[in-house]
């Protein structure tokens, strides 16, 4: 029996033809039988931006949505890592 390939699935028993994952927001690891949304905080890697592989949790200093990793924007916002949004600093936190 073959296995379908990273980055794509096979929903039906005897595909010969394996589907691409979708986009950015979803990945197919090896064996897929459909695209598994990626969760929040992490982004998605490996193959082209159709064929996602994995998912990996967004660093320090970066927050992921939708599968794509987003630089914090700047020293106004804080990004400890694992975010999905960026966080904004409250500056009266720190007189």
């Amino acid at each position: 029996m073959n296995v379908c390939p990273k980055g794509h699935y096979c929903n039906a028993s005897g595909m010969t033809k394996p589907l691409q994952c979708g986009h950015s927001g979803v990945f197919c690891a090896e064996g897929s039988i459909e695209p598994q949304q990626v969760l929040k905080g992490y982004y998605t890697v490996g193959g082209a931006f159709d064929e996602r592989e994995e998912q990996v949790i967004a660093p320090k200093g970066y927050y992921a949505t939708e599968g794509i990793l987003k630089e914090c924007p700047g020293i106004k916002y804080y990004c400890p890592g694992h975010l999905y949004m960026v966080n904004r600093l409250r500056m009266n936190n720190y007189n």
